[in-house]
This record gives structure tokens, sequence and C-alpha cells, in this order.
């Protein structure tokens, strides 16, 4: 799971990601966490790793440019950006504001009680993590399947259908496009590598150039040229 702090204090951004870290790890969740201290790096961060963020700590009265509130509502509209949003503030005159976002929390710097504090941040992580438990109804040749997107490996166009590889070396053909599943699953971190492979970034092993990506289940996975910058990107190479 991908978590974003961002807060002008930097001890501020200390205390809640070392709180997140314990949450995460009780609950067996592995967490990759970022910081930034301003809206411009915000921006920045989603822009690279949006679709990756699985939830995004954004403190509402940062000094320099946008304040919170502003980045956040830029976020849902021109980002779309579709992960959790925890706002921290020292002020609660936007707690309203919030719902606007569809915020899952509100910490009010030196008000908000440790206990609080702890239960914000641990129903973000868990809404986050539900999200990654959804299924996904496939058409096929004669038959329905529903499919843990949990469980998917990669998307694969061939013969004008998409092979979707999931589980335990499962596969099954259905009817869409590429393009289409890409925009829907974008979301699930499930991203496009090659102009005939989508693939789930939690499965990514390793990657190289001569040999593109494999998988967890052993797939090896081309990646296209004009995909190369996202996946290092993705990777942080």
């Amino acid at each position: 799971m991908h978590i974003l702090f961002c807060d002008d204090e930097k001890e501020d951004i200390e205390k809640y990601k070392i709180i997140a870290v314990e949450i995460a790890k009780n609950i067996n969740i592995p967490l990759e966490i970022h910081t930034c201290t301003s809206a411009a790096e915000v921006l920045l961060n989603i822009e690279d790793y949006g679709a990756f963020v699985d939830v995004l700590f954004l403190d509402i009265g940062m000094v320099s440019g946008k304040n919170g509130m502003e980045v956040s509502k830029e976020l849902r509209k021109q980002y779309h950006f579709a992960g959790e949003i925890v706002f921290i503030t020292k002020s609660e005159k936007y707690v309203f504001d919030a719902f606007d976002v569809n915020a899952s929390g509100y910490i009010v710097k030196n008000k908000t009680s440790d206990i609080r504090i702890k239960e914000v941040i641990g129903m973000a992580i868990c809404n986050a993590q539900e999200k990654k438990k959804e299924y996904l109804l496939l058409k096929g040749i004669g038959e329905y399947r529903n499919i843990a997107l949990s469980d998917i490996f990669a998307f694969e166009a061939k013969n004008n259908r998409i092979i979707v590889y999931y589980g335990d070396k499962q596969k099954f053909e259905f009817y869409s496009s590429l393009d289409k599943m890409q925009n829907t699953l974008l979301i699930y971190r499930i991203i496009r590598v090659h102009r005939s492979f989508l693939v789930s970034a939690d499965k990514i092993v390793r990657y190289s150039y001569q040999e593109g990506l494999c998988l967890a289940n052993n797939m090896q996975i081309p990646v296209g040229r004009k995909y190369r910058s996202n996946v290092k990107t993705l990777l942080h190479l």
C-alpha cells in the first residue's frame, strides 16, 4: 500500500508515519511511504504516482501556495484521484468542506486525541485495503466470471479478445478492449505497459530492459518503448 503525507511541519509527518506503520504492521499490510511539504509537491507526486497512492494525508493550512482543501478538489476533479484523503489541520473551519471531496477523516492538530488519530488513520488504511478486494465481473464466451481484483496478474489483448491471467495459473477470455480496461482499472494499480498488455503493479517482481517485467506467477511481460518511463517511475528506477 502506498501512502503520501503532505505537511509543512515535518515533526507532524513523522508522528503520523509512526502510527501508520504500526497499524499496517498489526494487520499485515506492507507500506511504501512518500512525503512532501507543499501543495506543488503534492501535485507532482500525484502526477507521477497518482494511480498508486492509496491514502493521502493532506495538511489544509500549508503556508506556501494553495491550501490543502484547494489541492484536494483539484486532485478529485482534474486528476481523478480516487484514493482515501485524510485532512490534517489546526482549525475545524474546513470540516464540512471535507465532505465535498469525500474525505475519509479529519485530524485537528493538538486537539484530536491520540486514540482518535489512530482510529482515523486505521480507518483510511482499511478502506484503501478493502478497495483492493473488489471483484471484476467479466462476460466470456457463454459464461460470466467474477474475479477478485487482488488475484489478477495481467490482461493480454489477443485475436480481438482479452485474456485475463489470475489466481493459480488460471486464465479467462472475454470481450473488451485494453483501452477500456485501462481506464476502468487504473485506480486498482493495473497499468498499461505494452500495446497488448496491462499488468497489476502489485504483482511485479522485477524489471530489466532486455527481459521486461517478471510477475509473481513467473509471467514475462514485454514493456513497450512508450511505456518504459512510466514503469521506471513506478518502480523508482
